[in-house]
């Protein structure tokens, strides 16, 4: 998780432990190394879907605004930025 996330174990354990107690993922042992856990969805949270529906509408409409060839420019800048993102903070 460390890895996609940027976050270090304490933070990511405290992000999975919040997750966990709002009811949205829950952990399972790692049947090939008892020093991790696997962290599983539960089902599809109907509320997160409507928390963010608003989000990903405004997000729509700003995007439709771009023609075809600005957003593939936009799409391969966000993309390569989070590479590089991930890649400082493991420098660090």
């Amino acid at each position: 998780m460390g890895e996609r996330t940027g976050l270090t174990t304490g933070p990511a354990t405290r992000l999975v432990d919040r997750l966990e107690k709002a009811g949205y993922v829950h952990r399972a042992a790692d049947p090939h190394d008892r020093r991790k856990v696997i962290v599983e969805p539960v089902g599809r949270p109907d509320e997160l879907d409507r928390v963010l529906a608003p989000a990903g509408r405004r997000i729509a409409e700003l995007l439709g605004g771009y023609p075809p060839e600005q957003l593939a420019v936009l799409f391969d800048y966000f993309g390569r930025a989070a590479e590089v993102c991930r890649q400082a903070a493991e420098d660090l």
